[in-house]
């Protein structure tokens, strides 16, 4: 695959009947096929379009921006992308975010947030996905559901989704909310999972998605037992949802006509409808694509195979109509387009400017016809473009007479059409964004010899900004540009047409002449910085006298440099310091500054750190001095191990010991003998939690107890024991004098069951399958009754020492 940018200016007899293409990009592969689904100007106003990287196989059924339904079922292999490209300053490449797929995954669009992130709409069937992408979930991997990912500038994900039922969704657009959300418009036969309000068939949904997580806002199935297939989408400036499509004859689409009808409704911005329209004739039509255009209403664009009705011609086969529409969906005009064969409706767009519509489609090859072994039946059709002024007149009329060109015997390419233009958008200068499609055979002795394949250029057309600069120098008092100047000057001159567009931007700049000049000029360097080869530590002037010649005579130019001295930057870390062990500690850089570096390359004023180690920052203030302090951090020993929980009958007492390499600190009880003290007697009457705390230099650990006071029963289960065979402690076993059902087991730290019994007087001698356990913590999970028959559960942690 090669990536190239070309920016120039020209004018052709297929651009659209506008005198400007402003931008070009064009992405040429070998071997395969690009379908292109998606294009738009980003939020921050960046070009950026999305596509599906097609595998080649030897004949896939493609339309002009998708596969036929049968082939997300035959194996060919479809990979999921977008591509992105921006124009910022002239023109700049930012690469692609790619996302490899399994076979049946296919990007149908795509929106952008306020911060430029992608957000990816995506049909997905089953769960292979490349290494590169995290695994997508289903629990319905054998139907086609809706994926949406979120993606950042630099390609990473920021989540994904998987919506849908048991049956097939299948993605068709993706438009921005005024609350910085997105809404989803698709096609469902499900009436389970995510998908309610199913009545049979095809039905059109509605989802409202969160930009922060992906979470389901709100959904709508707007639907009949009647087939309703949505093909496009616009959300108005008020919120309301206008939807175009193709439907079977219901209570919501009601025809006299058989087959399917072209529709456009509207509902209010939950999705609830407004108004709903029809048209059709006896064949089978759809409206393929609409935009809103200026004073309210629509432009459409579809497809017919009826000769009567709302449409009334047909040339052969499928025929392309172009319709105008009243603000509640009804025809004001109409154009028909067709020849002899099949003509496949592409996309529409509307320039508010100067009320042009802009309408693309694909005609049947009508030239030199290959064989479909040569070029398959995708490739064996040509453009056709046309321009319509609000009243339907025709502006521009372009057809692609598909003029088969051979490649050189010896290698090299050849290609039977160019100019498919599968989608296109207005833009602000007066003009539109398009893709444009072109079918080539690679010749070149390659792996991919002899192959058809689909490549993709990306134009934008419109009315160019020229800029001009203009700089002189002239004598006080003097003339230019029929102004008289006594001081320097500059100002701008801005050219607009008729649109209110910028057409040409002239910037001029005027220094005057007056005598001799005085030149001062202002400088920070950093303090103890070298300056002519010597640290200053202080400020200074320096002046310097020069005669020049000038188209006003000899005069001297007094020249003179004040060098400020910033003040010194002060130490901005805190000293070297001691934490407890594991515990994170804040460093703050003190000193206020314009940027701070960290040794990991942070660059907050701030930084987190856990292990111990040397730290350093540097600092850099308004004057670009930097400078750089570290410090050790260090942790600290200190351990607190508390006494297991403890139950007592009355008037029994608990012995309570923590075990600890610091001070000990119990909160007051009056239940307690001492409070400062690491063994103390607890003597309470009702069940009770004990806290304490140990502390080594400045680091303190806290911890607590629970004595359990029972009157009717007792169980003490023990928080260590030391299986070392010296008959002190070797058995982990509970003391209970309960005699009702009890059950044991125990648990080492990756969750193995190492021991259970179902007898309070047997106990685990710490070994495993004839093997010493490691020392460690372990879990256990205690079932027991109660008097009362009542099951109860007690779990908690042991330590084994030995």
């Amino acid at each position: 695959m090669l990536l190239s940018f070309h920016a120039c200016f020209s004018q052709y007899a297929w651009d659209w009947g506008l005198n400007g293409r402003l931008s070009f990009y064009h992405q040429y592969t070998t071997g395969d096929n690009f379908l292109v689904t998606g294009l738009k100007y980003t939020s921050k106003n960046y070009i950026s379009s999305c596509y599906t990287w097609v595998y080649y196989s030897p004949l896939p059924r493609l339309h002009n921006n998708q596969p036929e339904p049968a082939d997300y079922n035959n194996g060919a292999a479809l990979q999921s992308r977008t591509m992105q490209i921006t124009r910022d300053s002239g023109i700049t490449q930012f690469p692609e975010i790619s996302i490899a797929g399994s076979n049946t995954n296919f990007v149908k669009d795509f929106e952008t947030d306020a911060n430029d992130n992608y957000i990816m709409l995506c049909e997905n069937k089953g769960n292979a996905w490349s290494a590169t992408f995290p695994p997508v979930s289903s629990n319905r991997a054998d139907s086609t559901q809706l994926l949406l990912i979120k993606v950042n500038r630099a390609n990473t994900i920021q989540w994904y989704k998987i919506y849908g039922g048991s049956s097939a969704e299948y993605a068709i657009a993706i438009s921005k909310t005024a609350d910085g959300n997105f809404m989803v418009l698709a096609q469902t036969q499900s009436g389970d999972g995510d998908v309610n309000g199913y009545n049979g068939g095809k039905d059109i949904w509605l989802i409202k998605i969160s930009n922060t997580d992906g979470s389901i806002i709100w959904k709508k199935t707007i639907c009949t037992s009647a087939d309703e297939i949505p093909t496009d989408m616009e959300i108005l400036n008020d919120g309301s949802i206008v939807i175009s499509g193709s439907a079977q004859n219901s209570a919501l689409f009601p025809s006299a006509q058989a087959g399917f009808n072209s529709f456009i409704l509207k509902t209010d911005a939950n999705g609830n409808i407004q108004w709903a329209k029809n048209f059709g004739g006896s064949g089978d039509d759809m409206i393929n694509a609409f935009v809103p255009v200026n004073g309210g209403g629509y432009v459409s664009i579809g497809n017919s195979t009826s000769a009567d009705g709302d449409y009334p011609l047909n040339n052969g086969g499928s025929d392309v109509y172009v319709f105008r529409h009243n603000a509640v969906g009804d025809i004001l005009w109409s154009k028909h387009y067709g020849f002899a064969d099949n003509d496949i409706a592409s996309d529409i767009a509307f320039a508010s400017c100067d009320s042009i519509i802009y309408a693309s489609w694909f005609r049947q090859f009508g030239g030199i016809v290959q064989p479909y072994s040569v070029y398959p039946p995708y490739s064996q059709q040509g453009a056709v473009r046309i321009g319509l002024r609000s009243d339907g007149t025709q502006s521009y009329y372009f057809q692609d007479n598909i003029t088969y060109y051979p490649g050189p015997p010896s290698g090299g390419i050849e290609y039977l059409n160019d100019f498919l233009t599968p989608v296109l958008i207005s833009n602000n200068r007066g003009g539109i964004l398009t893709t444009s499609l072109k079918h080539l055979r690679c010749d070149d002795s390659s792996p991919y010899d002899g192959n058809v394949t689909r490549s993709f250029n990306v134009y934008e057309y419109g009315i160019p900004l020229n800029l001009k600069n203009f700089d002189t120098s002239i004598c006080k008092g003097q003339l230019a540009w029929g102004i008289v100047f006594n001081v320097d000057s500059a100002f701008n001159d801005t050219l607009r047409n008729a649109c209110g567009i910028d057409t040409l931007i002239s910037k001029y700049k005027i220094h005057v002449i007056d005598g001799d000049s005085s030149v001062v000029k202002d400088t920070t360097i950093c303090y103890g910085a070298l300056y002519n080869g010597s640290p200053v530590y202080t400020s200074f002037t320096k002046k310097d006298t020069v005669t020049v010649s000038t188209i006003c005579g000899p005069k001297q130019i007094i020249t003179s440099i004040n060098v400020n001295i910033a003040p010194p930057i002060i130490n901005p870390l805190l000293k070297d310091t001691t934490v407890c062990k594991d515990q994170p500690v804040q460093l703050i850089a003190y000193l206020p500054a314009s940027s701070y570096l960290w040794q990991d390359g942070s660059t907050g004023q701030t930084y987190n750190a856990i292990k111990p180690g040397l730290y350093w920052v540097e600092v850099k203030d308004i004057y670009g001095c930097k400078k750089r302090d570290s410090m050790i951090l260090a942790n600290n020993d200190l351990f607190l191990i508390p006494p297991a929980q403890v139950t007592i009958y009355l008037p029994q007492t608990a012995t309570l010991t923590a075990q600890t390499n610091g001070s000990v600190l119990w909160d007051y009880q009056p239940t307690l003998s001492c409070t400062a003290c690491r063994t103390t007697v607890a003597n309470p009457t009702v069940t009770q939690v004990y806290t304490l705390s140990s502390q080594k230099e400045n680091c303190v650990l806290t911890a607590s107890v629970k004595v359990i006071v029972n009157k009717e029963y007792y169980l003490y289960i023990p928080n260590a024991f030391t299986p070392n065979d010296n008959n002190n402690n070797d058995i982990y076993k509970v003391s209970t004098n309960l005699t009702g059902y009890f059950r044991m087991s125990l648990y080492n730290r990756y969750g193995q069951k190492v021991y259970e019994t179902a007898d309070p007087n047997k106990g685990w001698d710490g070994n495993f399958k004839g093997a010493k356990q490691p020392v460690g913590t372990y879990t256990y999970i205690v079932e027991y009754n109660t008097n009362s028959a009542t099951l109860q559960l007690e779990k908690g942690s042991f330590i084994l020492i030995r």
